[in-house]
């Protein structure tokens, strides 16, 4: 399944529903990024995983993901 920004976001808004955590805390614990891999469905192989987690950085960088409360 390709990745879009669309269900970069949807898997972002659905982890920080359960977890009070921001995308670089994400990315920076082992825990957080398993289940945002398995949220966003990228979790097939270590290049999907690169390009998921680069663009949910992108998209923090371009203020496209909700703030953490």
């Amino acid at each position: 399944m390709p990745l879009t920004d669309d269900g970069l976001v949807a898997a972002y808004e659905q982890l920080l529903a359960e977890h009070q955590c921001s995308a670089d805390e994400i990315v920076c614990d082992p825990a957080l990024r398993r289940r945002f891999l398995t949220l966003s469905e990228a979790a097939v192989g270590e290049e999907e995983e690169r390009e998921a987690l680069h663009r949910l950085l992108y998209l923090r960088k371009r203020k496209r993901l909700p703030r953490v409360r």
